[in-house]
């Protein structure tokens, strides 16, 4: 996996070397702008607004805007100067409760990479989260930013998140709903209800649908077959006549996919029902052999007396 980061947590005295790499990677599909008649890539230039020219990368700095519209320029030396944390290190600061932290605030997750002569104090840093299911607020500086993070424990393995300073969070303002709203109890006894008919979900077999069918669509143009069907949408939603009717009729449709999910009941009655059917077409077998069995003995007698007739007949 590709370092995006090399330094050290510094945890009190201990130092611990470590190499950051990401920890997710985006699997949907990408796209990129062309020119529609011949597919050819679009560029795009770094042009100056005032001279109508290309800029050279290296003649491009920072610059901030003011509010009455001028522009500060910053070099390279104006960034030198400014407080920026250790940019080899994650300075833990505090310990916090795992649950304790909003998830709104993380940002990108990265592991942790221990060098090797690091092993021992990482594990030691690893196990200490694990058993009390704690985390680590810690300041770093990463991409030329003091950046805050937080670091837990995974598996045996620490995890970086970096965060969002708690500043950067927006207020629900606007958002919040009225909380004079009246909710019925029933209803919260149905929607308690459906919850657990609903069930738990393995979030490691959840799979994008829609990036699936991106894929389909273009493997379909590659091969020259056209544009495939459009996949079936959703199923269909009656329409509720308020919100208790809505609550009932999602609790009848979670509890019929569940029997159709765990047909254990039909399946232990077809098992019962199974040897009595068995039975059955054995006795009728039986009945039909019987019966002709029958017949053939009849017919074998008949032929015996007419054999014995014929021979009085020829004897007189």
């Amino acid at each position: 996996m590709r370092t995006v980061w090399k330094g050290s947590i510094l945890f009190g005295l201990v130092s611990i070397p470590v190499q950051l790499v990401p920890a997710t990677e985006e699997q949907g599909v990408r796209f990129h702008q062309v020119h529609a008649k011949d597919g050819s890539p679009i560029r795009y230039r770094r042009v100056c607004e005032e001279e109508g020219k290309e800029v050279p990368r290296s003649e491009i700095a920072k610059g901030y805007r003011t509010s009455d519209g001028r522009v500060v320029v910053l070099e390279e030396e104006d960034w030198e100067s400014l407080p920026l944390p250790d940019k080899d290190a994650v300075e833990v600061v505090a310990f916090v409760d795992e649950g304790d932290v909003d998830p709104v605030l993380l940002a990108r997750a990265y592991y942790a990479r221990p060098d090797a002569p690091a092993s021992r104090p990482y594990a030691l840093l690893a196990r200490a989260l694990a058993r009390s299911h704690r985390a680590a607020i810690a300041r770093m500086a990463l991409r030329n930013r003091e950046t805050l993070a937080l670091l837990r424990a995974r598996d045996g393995v620490l995890v970086l998140h970096t965060m969002l300073w708690p500043d950067e969070l927006r207020p629900p303002d606007g958002v919040v709903p009225d909380t004079s709203v009246a909710v019925r109890p029933k209803d919260l006894r149905l929607a308690d209800a459906l919850m657990d008919q609903l069930g738990g979900v393995e979030i490691g077999e959840l799979t994008d649908t829609y990036r699936k069918a991106v894929e389909d669509l273009v493997a379909t143009k590659v091969w020259g077959a056209g544009t495939p069907g459009r996949a079936p949408g959703g199923r269909a939603r009656q329409k509720a006549e308020g919100l208790t009717d809505a609550l009932e009729r999602s609790l009848a449709e979670a509890g019929a996919g569940a029997r159709r999910r765990t047909p254990r009941k039909a399946a232990e009655s077809a098992r019962r029902a199974a040897p009595a059917e068995r039975g059955a077409v054995r006795t009728g077998t039986a009945a039909r052999r019987s019966t002709t069995g029958k017949a053939a003995a009849k017919k074998k007698t008949a032929a015996k007396k007419e054999t014995a007739a014929g021979r009085t007949r020829t004897t007189s």
